[in-house]
């Protein structure tokens, strides 16, 4: 188990007064032993309707295939913008952070922990939990509020994929309009199982994905099972409700502000899907699940056309990271 977790300390601004800096003692005759300064995030900046929060990229990541393929897929879904954590990554990938971000799609956070991180492609051992992913998650938030209408908190392999609807906005514009924070229910789609089917593909399109190494597309078989609600779920929430986000469920709101409530949404409605590989090798229930191709066109096209233009950046991938 982790040493230490991330902690959250509110404190009152008298008005009319903008700190530059925070500082924690244990009594007010105490003399701070150091100063963190206050970045002021700039509130006339805005980033449209989505921004889309990635915690921490770990060990040496250098899934160039997957990070771009979480960009463009997520920005035929909504996202506006992104927010990434860097803990660390390859080269390959500090180059498409830098494609990004001169795009004005990415804003990238160095995300330096002052804490003893051992890592390996398997597993990592560490005095935080999970790379400080609680701190960076509430990062983001704070950052997105005043510049973003909502934040979409989902990991680097999940995306919420609609079922009935085109992309988020329109699907939020189908809930009942007394809420501001939507939570969707997930599920496993394995990526230690075999690709689709050549049926289900044409044999360009089966090329194009194998060639940009397209999980989303070529992993079309879940398991059965849906996690139950806070169990692996993910949220999209107003960020002017967030008063300290979790990872699978927003934990507090903001008092005083109306609507600042969650909707737990149904299986029917949409799913996050989880590509991950999976340890276990039992017998598990099994299910194909096509949704995915109601983005393939649109998806395939933004992918070809990015590898194109990077061409000279075009690693990949060249490793698996489990989680």
């Amino acid at each position: 188990a982790s040493r230490y977790t991330a902690a959250f300390v509110h404190c009152k601004m008298p008005y009319g007064i903008k700190a530059y800096a925070v500082a924690l003692v244990t009594s007010k005759f105490e003399l701070p032993l150091f100063y963190v300064p206050i970045r002021h995030v700039n509130r006339q900046k805005k980033f449209g309707v989505f921004t889309v929060c990635i915690c921490p990229l770990r060990l040496d990541y250098d899934e160039g295939g997957e990070f771009v393929e979480m960009i463009e897929l997520n920005r035929i879904l909504g996202a506006d913008h992104f927010i990434v954590y860097n803990y660390n990554s390859s080269s390959a990938i500090n180059s498409l952070l830098n494609y990004y971000e001169e795009q004005g799609l990415v804003d990238v956070v160095s995300w330096h922990l002052p804490l003893q991180m051992q890592a390996n492609e398997n597993s990592f051992l560490s005095d935080i939990h999970y790379f400080g992913q609680l701190a960076a998650i509430n990062d983001c938030v704070f950052r997105s509020k005043g510049t973003s209408r909502f934040v979409v908190n989902q990991d680097i392999d999940e995306f919420i994929i609609p079922r009935k609807h085109e992309n988020w906005l329109e699907m939020i514009r189908s809930f009942p309009p007394r809420f501001n924070s939507y939570m969707f229910r997930s599920t496993f789609f394995r990526r230690d199982w075999p690709d689709v089917n050549e049926s289900y593909l044409l044999p360009a399109d089966a090329f194009l994905a194998k060639t940009y190494k397209s999980f989303t597309i070529l992993k079309q078989t879940r398991e059965d099972e849906i996690f139950r609600k806070k169990i692996r779920t993910k949220y999209i929430v107003n960020p002017t409700c967030v008063k300290v986000a979790g990872i699978h469920e927003v934990f507090n709101y903001t008092r005083g502000i109306l609507n600042c409530k969650t909707y737990i949404t149904t299986r029917s409605i949409a799913l996050v899907h989880h590509y991950r590989y999976v340890e276990e090798k039992g017998d598990v229930h099994k299910t194909i699940d096509s949704s995915i191709m109601t983005y393939k066109d649109k998806l395939l096209h933004r992918l070809q056309n990015v590898w194109t233009k990077l061409n000279s950046v075009r690693n990949i991938t060249k490793r698996t990271v489990k989680d």
